[in-house]
C-alpha cells in the first residue's frame, strides 16, 4: 500500500498538550501531542464476543477463503449498524395489491408488452403507487405517443422505487395500465371562417395568404370559399407556397384545374399527400372568370397577388414580385385553409387496468405456479416468451425467488372467455430487497460486477493503483475495472445472523469497549497496525479453549470536518470482513474470510460538502482467521459515539 500520497500536511503543532474530547456516550478519547513523541489519537470502539458455535464464525465459504463484495447494504440501517443485502419474501398479495411484511426496497420490471389493434401496435403505459406516493416510472402516463409508451419492443426495461431510502414496513404496492387507441382524424389550419367580403383579384392570377401550421402533418386538401355564376365555367387551381421572411417564396404543392360548382360554398380540393412540418406558409388561390369571387376580411392578416395566370399555366415555381393591377399587397385574410393528419396521432385510453382493484384482467404469477396456458391472440407474441427465462421447462412451472411475483395485464378485452383474452399485452416483475443496492445489475455502476454478493477474482483500482470498493468503480477518474466472481454470500448463513455481529443481541452476544491508537506517522497521516488484533483476550466468553479470543467483531465511530483542499483519505488492510462507512455510506467494502486485503478511498469521490462535519464509521470481524488490522488516514478524526453498550458484568 502506498505511503507517501494523498497525505494532508497539516501537523498539530509540537508542543506538551493533552486535549480529552467527550464522546456522547460519556467516554473520553484524547488526542495526544508532546515534544517527546509523535501526535496521538484515540479511539474507543465496541467489541462483541461470540461463541464458538455461531454459524457465521469460524467457517469457510462455499466457494473458498477470499474477498466478497456486495453483500452489505450501501447504506447503514435506522440503528447506524450494517445489514446485509437480501430479498424480501415476506410479502402478502392482497387484492393484487403488494404489502410486505418488513421494511422494503423495491424494483419494477417490464418483461414484455404486446397488444395491437388492426394488426398495429397501441401504446401501454404505466403508473405505479404505494399508499403515499404515486410514479411515471417509464414517461408521462397521460403521453402515449412519448416515452411513456412501453409497448415499443424495448424491453426489459427497470424502475427502482428509491435510490436511497427503503419504505417501512406494511406499505402497498399497485401497478395500473392503461392501453390508448390512436386516432389520425384530420385538423385545419388557415382561416375557416366565412369573412363578409369579397372579390376577384384572382382571375387569371394567383392570390395567397399567410398562415400557420401548428404541427407537423400530411396536408391531403385545400379548401376556400369562392363563387361562381351558373352560366360560367369557373375554373379553380389551389397551392401551397413556403414562407421566407414574412412573403410568398417556393412552391411546394398545386392542384390540377378543377370546376367548382355555382353559387357561393367551401370547395374542397385534393392534393397528393404533402409532408409539412410545423409553421408559417401562404395557401394560394387561382380563378378563370371576372365574376369568379373568394371571401376575405381586411385589416388582417397578409395576402400577396401574383400576375401569373396560375389557373391555366400552373402555378410559378417562386413567387417574386411580378403583378399585373392591383393589389400586389394587402393586408386581408382570405377564406382559405388547408386539412392535415398529424404526424403523432391522437390517443383515447381503451381500458385502464388496476392491480390492487382485484381485476379479474390481472394474474398473478409467484414461484411454483403453472405457466399459463392461453394462446396468443392472432399473430401477437405468445406470454410464454416473456416469461421464458422463469420458467421449469420440465415441470412447466414458475421458478422464481422468493421475493418476486410476475403480473400478467389483459388490456384489449373485457370478454375474458374471448380468444383476445391472451394475457400478455402487459408482463411485468416485482422484486423485493432490504436495500437498492440488490438492484444493481451488472454495469449500471461497475463495469462487470453484479453486487448481490460475489467473490472478487480481481480488484478494482482506482488510477494509481489502490484498491477502491468496486461500487466506487469510475472510469471517468481513471479507474481500473477489476473481475468479479461466483455469487456467494461470502460464509454469512442469512441475514438474520448478520444482523447480531454489530448489534447487541442477548444470549448471543457479549461486548465491552475497546481503544485503538492511532498514531502520526510523521507525515500527517494517523495509522494505528497491528498484526496481533486481539482486544478482549481473556474477557467476555473468555478464549473458549484457545490461546487467544476469536470470534469476535469491533465497531467504532469517529467524526471529522471535511476539507475539500486537503486530499483527505481513508485506508484498511486486514482480513476477515470490514466494512467503513463514510456519511452512512459504504466507502470501503472488505467482506469475506480471507488474509489481509487493503482498499483506499479518497473523500473527494464522496460528494461531501466542504467545512461540513460527517462521520465516519468501520465495522471489523474476525472469524478465526485474521488478525491483521491496519487503519490509516489523514482525516483529524474527534470522537463518535460509542455503537452500542457493554455487558458490564464482563468489563
Amino acid at each position: 500500500m502506498p505511503n507517501t500520497r494523498r497525505r494532508s500536511k497539516n501537523r498539530l503543532p509540537g508542543i506538551a498538550t493533552v486535549f480529552a474530547l467527550l464522546a456522547p456516550s460519556g467516554l473520553t478519547v484524547s488526542v495526544s501531542v508532546a515534544q517527546s513523541g509523535p501526535p496521538q489519537i484515540v479511539l474507543t470502539g465496541l467489541a462483541r464476543d461470540f461463541l464458538a458455535g455461531h454459524p457465521d464464525f469460524d467457517v469457510t465459504p462455499m466457494d473458498g477463503f477470499g474477498h466478497y463484495a456486495g453483500n452489505v447494504s450501501q447504506i447503514l440501517g435506522a440503528d447506524g449498524a450494517p445489514l446485509q443485502v437480501h430479498g424480501v419474501s415476506d410479502f402478502d398479495i392482497t387484492f393484487g395489491t403488494l404489502i410486505p411484511g418488513v421494511p422494503y426496497a423495491a424494483r419494477l420490471t417490464v418483461l414484455g408488452a404486446e397488444i395491437t389493434s388492426g394488426g398495429q401496435p397501441i401504446p401501454v403505459t404505466i403508473q405505479t403507487e404505494t399508499n403515499t406516493q404515486t410514479f411515471e416510472p417509464y414517461g408521462n402516463y397521460l403521453e402515449p405517443g412519448g416515452d411513456g409508451n412501453v409497448n415499443d419492443g424495448a424491453n426489459p426495461r427497470h424502475f427502482i422505487y428509491s435510490l436511497h431510502d427503503v419504505y417501512s414496513a406494511q406499505t402497498p404496492i399497485s401497478v395500473t395500465a392503461t392501453s390508448w387507441l390512436p386516432s389520425f382524424s384530420t385538423v385545419e389550419f388557415g382561416n375557416e371562417t366565412v369573412y363578409a367580403d369579397s372579390a376577384s383579384d384572382a382571375e387569371d392570377a394567383q392570390i395567397a395568404t399567410l398562415v400557420t401550421m401548428p404541427e407537423d402533418g400530411t396536408v391531403t386538401s385545400i379548401s376556400a370559399y369562392v363563387y361562381r355564376n351558373s352560366g360560367e365555367s369557373g375554373h379553380l387551381r389551389y397551392a401551397i407556397y413556403s414562407d421566407n421572411g414574412g412573403e410568398p417564396d417556393a412552391l411546394i404543392v398545386e392542384t390540377g384545374t378543377v370546376t367548382q360548382p355555382s353559387g357561393w360554398g367551401w370547395f374542397t380540393v385534393s392534393l397528393p399527400d404533402t409532408w409539412l412540418t410545423a409553421g408559417s406558409y401562404w395557401l394560394a388561390l387561382a380563378e378563370k372568370e371576372a365574376t369568379d369571387r373568394f371571401a376575405y376580411e381586411g385589416g388582417t392578416g397578409q395576402t400577396r397577388r401574383n400576375a401569373n395566370d396560375a389557373r391555366k399555366f400552373g402555378y410559378v415555381a417562386t413567387w417574386g414580385t411580378s403583378t399585373n393591377g392591383p393589389p400586389a399587397s394587402r393586408t386581408r385574410s382570405v377564406s382559405i385553409y388547408a386539412s392535415y393528419t398529424p404526424n403523432a396521432p391522437t390517443y383515447a385510453p381503451h381500458m385502464t387496468v388496476r392491480s390492487g382493484d382485484n381485476s379479474q384482467q390481472v394474474k398473478v404469477l409467484r414461484n411454483g405456479s403453472p405457466v399459463p396456458s392461453i394462446p396468443a391472440f392472432q399473430d401477437q407474441t405468445n406470454l410464454a416468451v416473456f416469461v421464458a427465462p422463469y420458467v421449469n421447462v420440465a415441470t412447466q412451472k414458475i421458478v422464481l425467488q422468493d421475493n418476486q411475483a410476475i403480473y400478467l395485464y389483459e388490456l384489449g378485452t373485457s370478454n375474458l372467455s374471448s380468444p383476445a383474452a391472451d394475457f400478455q399485452d402487459l408482463v411485468i416483475m416485482v422484486t423485493l430487497a432490504t436495500d437498492p443496492v440488490y438492484f444493481f445489475t451488472p454495469g449500471a455502476q461497475s463495469s462487470g460486477l453484479n453486487p448481490i454478493g460475489y467473490k472478487v477474482d480481481a480488484q478494482w483500482t482506482d488510477v494509481v493503483g489502490d484498491n477502491i470498493a468496486p461500487h466506487l468503480y469510475t472510469p471517468s477518474l481513471g479507474d481500473f475495472g477489476g473481475v468479479s466472481g461466483v455469487t456467494s454470500s461470502g460464509g454469512v448463513t442469512s441475514p438474520a445472523t448478520f444482523y447480531e455481529w454489530f448489534r447487541d443481541i442477548l444470549g448471543e452476544n457479549l461486548g465491552t469497549t475497546a481503544d485503538i491508537t492511532l498514531t502520526d506517522d510523521g507525515t500527517g497521516v494517523y495509522e494505528f497496525t497491528t498484526s496481533n488484533f486481539y482486544p478482549i483476550d481473556g474477557l467476555l466468553y473468555g478464549n473458549q479453549g484457545g490461546s487467544r479470543n476469536d470470534n469476535f467483531t469491533y465497531a467504532v465511530a469517529a467524526k471529522f470536518t471535511y476539507d475539500a483542499s486537503a486530499g483527505q483519505f481513508v485506508e484498511f488492510e486486514g482480513g476477515d470482513g470490514t466494512w467503513i462507512f463514510i456519511d452512512g455510506k459504504l466507502a470501503i467494502d472488505l467482506g469475506g474470510v480471507k488474509s489481509n486485503v487493503s482498499q483506499h478511498v479518497d473523500l473527494d469521490r464522496l460528494g461531501l460538502a466542504d467545512g461540513q462535519n460527517y462521520q465516519v464509521r468501520l465495522f471489523y470481524a474476525n472469524r478465526n482467521r485474521s488478525k491483521e488490522f491496519r487503519f490509516r488516514t489523514n482525516v483529524f478524526l474527534t470522537p463518535g459515539p460509542i455503537l452500542g453498550g457493554s455487558s458490564g458484568t464482563f468489563d
